[in-house]
């Protein structure tokens, strides 16, 4: 019998992890072909670097997925409601490294990631984000852009 027993490595349980691997990865590079009931997401990863020099341990860094999506403007949605607010999808505080980072960590921070949802999707993924803690802040916002863009007029 060994010594030591690993731990089981628990899978990131985030929304953006979940959502995200819903998401075949060659919609990453599709472009909207002027449907006014696809919408255009760009998420793009922030990272945040904990410089605390006091310490002999390495800092833990805040990786955080954020979220904007665009609206054609030929979906006969209101101009105000083109472009939605940016919302934090999800956050890992830890280190890229780890065993059990989310999916996607293994993107490049400050590069964006783009693909194409239908309008109802997209309004229903932002409406599950207004209730997120990460969003608390904006959450009204959120959700009043989620109920503009639920239904494609055009």
């Amino acid at each position: 019998m060994p010594a030591y027993v690993l731990p089981k490595v628990l899978e990131p349980s985030g929304l953006g992890h979940v959502w995200l691997r819903s998401i075949k990865p060659e919609n990453y590079v599709r472009h909207p072909d002027a449907s006014c009931q696809e919408v255009l997401w760009e998420l793009f990863l922030v990272h945040i670097e904990e410089l605390d020099n006091d310490t002999i341990f390495l800092n833990i860094n805040t990786y955080e997925l954020y979220a904007s999506v665009y609206v054609p403007v030929n979906s006969g949605v209101l101009n105000n409601y083109w472009i939605s607010p940016t919302v934090l999808v999800d956050q890992w505080i830890g280190m890229q490294g780890s065993c059990n980072v989310p999916e996607w960590m293994t993107w490049t921070p400050g590069q964006t990631k783009s693909f194409v949802e239908s309008h109802y999707m997209a309004a229903v993924i932002f409406a599950q984000i207004s209730a997120d803690l990460l969003n608390r802040e904006n959450s009204e916002l959120i959700l009043e852009w989620a109920n503009s863009v639920a239904v494609c007029v055009s």
